[in-house]
């Protein structure tokens, strides 16, 4: 099972950090398919380029990258916070609970 993951570009460092995303339902759905996912964990160093990230991310068992779609700026200011809808057929997982994706957290290095 995997979680979703994107990049983060750090506007004040020009650095890319990968994120990480739990479930967090709600009542409110875009349809049958779609789930609320909140940021739960980023990569704290980040990378210089793009391809970087996107390499690290490819080579973690336990994240899926979501590609372009999953791609946001974020100020630098305090911790990113990130709430997005996904499709579950996107994921190709079942939606996981929050202490399930905690047990998945990738090993950051």
């Amino acid at each position: 099972m995997k979680i979703p993951a994107g990049i983060l570009t750090n506007k004040k460092t020009g650095r890319f950090h990968p994120v990480f995303f739990r479930a967090d339902p709600s009542d409110g759905c875009f349809g049958e398919d779609k789930r609320r996912y909140r940021a739960f964990s980023y990569h704290p160093e980040g990378f210089s380029a793009m391809t970087e990230a996107e390499d690290w991310l490819s080579k973690q068992d336990t994240v899926r990258d979501m590609g372009v779609g999953s791609r946001w700026e974020w100020r630098g200011d305090m911790g990113p916070a990130i709430t997005y809808w996904y499709r579950q057929s996107e994921i190709e997982a079942p939606l996981t609970t929050s202490d399930e994706v905690l047990e998945l957290k990738p090993q950051l290095a």
